[in-house]
Order: C-alpha cells, then sequence, then structure tokens
C-alpha cells in the first residue's frame, strides 16, 4: 500500500525510511507540546515530515530522537488493516540505524513489538 503526501508529492509506503525527531509544536496561541514527527529520508536526505508518533512514546522521545526506522507491516490482522485504513496511513516501524548495547529503555521499546496471533514467534 502506497500513501501519497499531498505537500511534496512523495509515494511513502512500506519498506520507507523515516527519521524520528523530538519537535516543539504551537497546540494554541502562545501554548506549545513537545511531539515525535516522523521524516521520510529519501537517498539518504530528510525530507518533510509525513507522520507523528503517537503520545504512549512520548516519554521516551530523547531516545528516539535522530533514530531511523524502516515502515513495515507483516500484519494479516483485518483489524489492524481496517485501522489503517481509516486513519490514512498508521502503520508500524522498526528502528533500523544502529544498536545501543545496554540501552534498556530501547529493548523495551523492541519487546513491545506485537505479534498478530497468526503470526509464530521466531
Amino acid at each position: 500500500m502506497l500513501w501519497y503526501h499531498e505537500c511534496c508529492g512523495t509515494l511513502v509506503g512500506y519498506n520507507a525510511v523515516v527519521r524520528f525527531e523530538k519537535r516543539v509544536v504551537e497546540t494554541r496561541e502562545n501554548q506549545y507540546a513537545v511531539i515525535g514527527a516522523a521524516r521520510l529520508v529519501l537517498d539518504g536526505i530528510d525530507q518533510c515530515t509525513v507522520g507523528r508518533l503517537g503520545s504512549m512514546y512520548d516519554n521516551v522521545l530523547n531516545h528516539l530522537d535522530g533514530r531511523l526506522a524502516q515502515v513495515f507491516s507483516d500484519s494479516t490482522s483485518q483489524h489492524k488493516i481496517d485501522y489503517n485504513t481509516t486513519n490514512n496511513g498508521v502503520c508500524s516501524a522498526i528502528i533500523i540505524d544502529r544498536y545501543v548495547h545496554g540501552d534498556g529503555v530501547m529493548n523495551a521499546l523492541l519487546d513491545g513489538v506485537n505479534l498478530d496471533s497468526s503470526d509464530e514467534e521466531v
């Protein structure tokens, strides 16, 4: 499945690479919030913002800031496919850049990747 990004005309789909970025955005006049943004990376160059991390990752944004991830979906779950379609491109991504031995926070995030009940654990 591909998603057309209206801002730049790029097609974003599975296997796309994104960089997570901690950002401060204005939510209301003179009120700000810190969010995790996902920027598309093409040919090693950061492009425009194509998404954001869910609020469940707010407490680990410092660990995710600057990390590269690859968009994937191996889900056969009809519920996840419908949720993705309804929300115009909700997807999963896995960190692909560097591995930091002993980083308990990152290991906990990786352990949080859920498998569908139809998937086999390796």
